[in-house]
């Protein structure tokens, strides 16, 4: 047994027996991590558990290697997340991806990558105009970790680059219609192979959107002038591509996906 202390992300909070917490923490170092907070619902003199899934939180505790929870000695939170800065959109999304994490990180792994979107996820701004690009920024950032990268850049049949560098506009996109490979994340150009499935579809505008999102830094500001209509079109796209390759379905799924609906 051995003891440390770390940031740790909260990742989930489920209420146990009449007056506990199981809490899944998410560590850079150790991945998933679980424990069970006694007393955390318990109300009046006694403090009860206010954190909430997404906070920061600094942490003491034991971890022995033959038990499935550790024992937490101290808490204090680290980054607070303020609920009054949450839109109904962006409070779907970071349910969506708390649940995607929760999933994919795994006991004894290290999860620097995941750890990292978290944080990246707790220090955007999250202007209005921004929230869809932020969304599509952070799916492209979990299928990058996820080891099922996207190769966009050629047809994987006729090898032919879907794109080619024009010194005034920069990245110019063929006029041709693209699907994924359904064994890999290379791209299949419509002219090897008819798409039937137009919710399959990729077009120059949304691979465009997608060289974006692999090309602008974290720390970049957002670039400005993507319509919202493509936009949903690569989320949906890029998230099912993810949901696939993991083999999952988060029950936020139906929710978040109405959250990306325009509104009437």
């Amino acid at each position: 047994m051995k003891t440390l202390k770390e940031p740790l992300f909260l990742v989930t909070s489920t209420p146990y027996r009449d007056s506990d917490i199981i809490v899944n923490l998410l560590s850079s170092r150790n991945g998933k991590l679980s424990a069970i907070v006694y007393n955390g619902r318990k109300l009046g003199k006694t403090s009860s558990f206010l954190y909430q899934p997404g906070d920061l939180l600094d942490v003491e505790y034991r971890i022995k290697e033959s038990d499935d929870f550790i024992r937490i000695l101290n808490i204090a939170g680290k980054s607070i997340l303020n609920a009054r800065d949450f839109s109904y959109k962006r409070f779907l999304f970071h349910s969506y991806l708390l649940e995607i994490i929760s999933k994919i990180s795994q006991p004894g792994n290290p999860s620097g990558e995941l750890f990292e979107i978290l944080a990246d996820n707790n220090r955007c701004s999250w202007a209005a105009k921004q929230i869809l690009y932020f969304i599509g920024r952070f799916i492209w950032q979990l299928i990058q970790h996820s080891g099922f990268g996207v190769d966009y850049h050629t047809c994987k049949n006729c090898q032919r680059q879907t794109w080619q560098v024009d010194e005034n506009r920069g990245p110019v996109f063929r006029k041709e219609q693209y699907r994924f490979h359904h064994d890999s994340g290379a791209m299949v150009c419509s002219s090897c192979s008819p798409i039937t499935d137009i919710k399959e579809t990729l077009t120059p505008a949304m691979l465009k959107v997608i060289w974006i999102l692999d090309n602008t830094a974290r720390d970049e500001a957002p670039p400005a002038g993507i319509p919202d209509a493509i936009m949903v079109d690569v989320i949906k796209c890029l998230n099912q591509y993810l949901l696939q390759r993991y083999g999952i379905r988060p029950k936020s799924l139906p929710l978040f996906f109405d959250s990306l609906k325009p509104l009437p």
